[in-house]
Parts: structure tokens; sequence; C-alpha cells
């Protein structure tokens, strides 16, 4: 029974991933073209990189790339229970919010709500592995924690959404990271559905990356982040190795950084959390010059690095793990040195330029960093 068993699961993880990266590259025009019909396009504003509409209908093509190979060649766990009826109140939320534009505390409600279908499925954090040894039970704080993980996954991944590409491949990035993670601890079916989910991922962005002729939208964004935060419950904040809390932290450094920093910023500047502004991390980057694929490519670049030091987290070799601990505090100290002082030293640049276009008697265009 187990070489069967063991030979049926090689061939799906084979054949899923195939599927989903072929569903999701031929669906793409298709949901282009629904979303025109449908008239759910995103329109420009002062806020956004886009000159003209654009069809925001992703995560219709997310959905059904993900869940086609996964019900096809999966059995129907409670964990796939979970994603399926999760996820398709989130789709429906997240179409809702793209064409009539939903009040943000209302869609925070119905986060929250749609968190409790994995929690009632069984999917929960009951518990996470110290870095000293044994297991801190959470008791009590057990649902509260699964239902902020899993909102907090819903959010970071839509705020990161703001380039083309951008939040599509850091979860490919960080869906092969819990691949690879889940799969050292032997969590087998969530390295499978992360498999797939970043395979759907790598097929998609043939409509998405720069430039984008179909956007994720809310509803593409807010699955992604539904679907990586139940399935890193199951795969790696449940399994038994030491700091198995901090490895999807680590995976996804870029997107939960990014978000705390504009909690922050929004909170000292006296503004509501919910209100989008332009200061994120591509917004910076943006400002100092970079073109927009440079920016996304260097952002997948430390997403790769935060995503390899949480794999050699994983390894049970202790000396990659103080390895991986010293160049992550590296990284992370390098990424906010730069995010906190760019529109300083892109003023200082200003400056520079004004007075030396003055000595040589040409004008020099300025503006501030909003």
């Amino acid at each position: 029974m187990i070489a069967s068993f063991v030979d049926f699961l090689g061939w799906v993880f084979f054949a899923a991933p195939i599927l989903g990266v072929l569903l999701a590259f031929l669906m793409g025009p298709l949901g282009i073209q629904l979303a025109v019909y449908l008239g759910v396009l995103d329109y420009p504003s002062s806020r956004k990189q886009h000159d003209r509409p654009i069809p925001c209908l992703g995560g219709l093509v997310i959905y059904l790339g993900f869940f086609i190979p996964v019900l096809l060649l999966l059995p129907l766990t409670p964990l796939i229970g979970a994603l399926l009826l999760g996820a398709t109140g989130i789709l429906i939320l997240g179409i809702w919010d793209d064409m009539l534009g939903l009040d943000p505390r209302f869609k925070l409600i119905a986060q929250v709500l749609l968190s409790l279908v994995p929690i009632y499925m069984g999917v929960q954090i009951y518990g996470v592995t110290s870095p000293f040894g044994g297991v801190i039970q959470l008791g009590m704080g057990s649902m509260p924690v699964t239902i902020l993980w899993i909102v907090a996954m819903v959010n970071v991944i839509n705020i990161l959404d703001g380039l083309d590409g951008l939040a599509t491949g850091i979860t490919a990035i960080s869906c092969g990271a819990t691949f690879l993670v889940a799969g050292i601890m032997m969590q087998w079916v969530p390295a499978l559905l992360a498999l797939i989910l970043m395979a759907v991922c790598l097929g998609f962005l043939r409509v998405n990356f720069f430039p984008a002729r179909l956007y994720l939208g809310d509803s593409g964004s807010m699955l992604l982040g539904f679907l990586l935060g139940v399935i890193s419950i199951s795969g790696v904040i449940k399994s038994t190795v030491a700091f198995s809390f901090l490895l999807p932290i680590l995976i996804l450094a870029i997107p939960i950084s990014d978000t705390l920093y504009a909690i922050i910023r929004r909170v000292r500047n006296k503004k509501a959390i919910f209100q989008a502004d332009r200061g994120h991390f591509h917004h910076e980057l943006l400002a100092l010059g970079y073109h927009p694929v440079q920016v996304v490519l260097g952002m997948y670049l430390v997403s790769v690095i935060f995503s390899m030091i949480a794999i050699a987290l994983a390894l049970p070799n202790p000396i990659w793990r103080g390895y991986s601990i010293w160049i992550g505090i590296t990284v992370f100290i390098s990424m906010l040195c730069v995010t906190v002082w760019s529109r300083h030293f892109r003023s200082i640049g200003l400056v520079l330029a004004k007075y030396w276009s003055q000595k040589i008697g040409v004008r020099v265009k300025g503006g501030s960093s909003s």
C-alpha cells in the first residue's frame, strides 16, 4: 500500500503542476475578454502606474488554474475542502470589490468570517515549535492566532500588488520555498498544493508581467494570500521542526515587512490604516528612478534570498541555521535602510542637480516624492 501511494503521489507531483501552469497560461487571454465583457476594469488614477483601463479578473484564472488540477487529481481532504470553500468566498468578495468598491471595514469583517472556514475544517495553528525545544501550545489563543495569520496573508499580498507581476512573482517564489520546506518536513500534500499554486502563478505571468494585460485585482491578490496562508499553516507552521513559526515569516518577508511599514507610516501620519498611499517599497524604488521591471526583479531577488534562508533553517544541520540567521538580519537591515532613507537620497540628488544646472545654465525638472 505504501509503495502504491508513493507511486501515485509521484505521478500527481508531476501531472498536477503541469496542468496548473497550462491552464493559467491558456486561460489568461480568456480572462481578459471576460473582464472586458463584464466591465471588471482597473481605471487609471494618480496612485497607479497605468494610463488606460486594464482588465482585473485575474482571480478567476488563478482559482480555476489551481482547483481544476487539485480536484481532478487529489482526494478531497479537510485541507482541500477548507481551501475550496474559503477560496470561493474570497474570490466572490474580491470580484465584488473590483466591480463596486467595498468599504475596507466590510472587507475585513468578511475576511475574518471566511478565515473561520479552515478552522472549522480542522486547519488551525494549535501550537508552534520552540527553537529551544518542545512545542508552545496556544490553547485558547489558537483560533485568534489562526484568524490573524490568514487575514494578514490575505492583506499583505493585496497590498503588495502594486506593480505588474510583483505579487504574482513573489507568491510563486514563496510557494516554491514552501514546497521545499514542507517537503523537508515530509508534509507531502501541502508541499504539492504549494507546487501547484507556484505553477499557476508562473503561467499567469504570461498576461500579468510588464506590461500587464490582466491584473490580479482584489479577487486575485486576496485569493493568493488566502491560499498561501492556509497552505503554510498545514505545511510549515504545524511542523515539528525548530523555528517553524519563523519560516513562513521569512518566506514572506517582503510583503509582511512592507505591510508593517505601511501601518506604522499611516499611524505616524495620522491617516487611516486602510487608506492607500504611495509609500510602499516599490513606490520608493520607483521614486529613485528605477524602471518598474528593475524594481520587480530586484524584489524577486530579495524574496529569493529570504526564501533560501528559510529553506536553510529547515535543514537539520545547525551550522546552516546560524549562517541563515546572520544573512537574514543583514539583508533585512539593508532593505529597511534603503526604504527609510530613499526619500532623503532623492531629495539630496534633486538639490545637487538643481545646483549644478544653475552653474551650467541647464534647467532640471524636479519634484517631491510622494
